[in-house]
């Protein structure tokens, strides 16, 4: 009877559910690009995908401190890269699924971040205009728990054949 009467409960509510945090060695070994730096400017453009589907697209700009992979780094990595990622506006009544970031970058902080190296798609391009950039990739956030303390421990000797998962 409990049971039925939290389902009935979750459906009135409407309730999302969101991926689970991602465990710090999938993290290391899914990131293509993994750095720490202070956030500076950022925008957001919401985007729908669909009818019920829309989605806050954010970027920032980040003046990176410390390159943890890959190594040598030089050629792969600006001083300034654009992070981005997104958060859920709104949803279907009773959808459950990824929702984006958990922790939120603000300007002026430091944090850490897993990241992918994409292109940006269309419908973001006025995101980037916003930045005075003519780049066309940006570094996508790993979901859901891609942005950390600085200080999180990354083993590097452990990632030396890992390989960036298929989007």
């Amino acid at each position: 009877m409990a049971l039925s009467l939290l389902a009935a409960i979750m459906l009135l509510l409407g309730s999302q559910a969101a991926l689970p945090p991602r465990p710090q060695a999938e993290l290391e070994k899914f990131s293509e690009i993994i750095f720490d730096g202070v956030v500076g400017e950022c925008h957001s453009a919401d985007h729908e995908k669909q009818p019920g589907f829309i989605d806050r697209h954010h970027v920032c700009d980040v003046e990176l401190a410390n390159v943890m992979k890959p190594m040598p780094w030089k050629d792969y990595v600006y001083p300034v890269e654009y992070v981005h990622w997104y958060t859920v506006v709104e949803r279907p009544p009773g959808w459950s699924g990824p929702s984006g970031q958990t922790r939120i970058p603000q300007p002026g902080e430091r944090y850490k971040f897993y990241t992918l190296r994409r292109r940006v798609p269309s419908f973001a391009e006025a995101v980037m205009e916003k930045h005075d950039t003519t780049r066309r990739n940006w570094l996508n956030i790993l979901e859901p728990n891609g942005v950390q303390d600085p200080s999180a421990d990354t083993k590097l000797s452990e990632l030396e054949d890992a390989e960036a998962p298929e989007l």
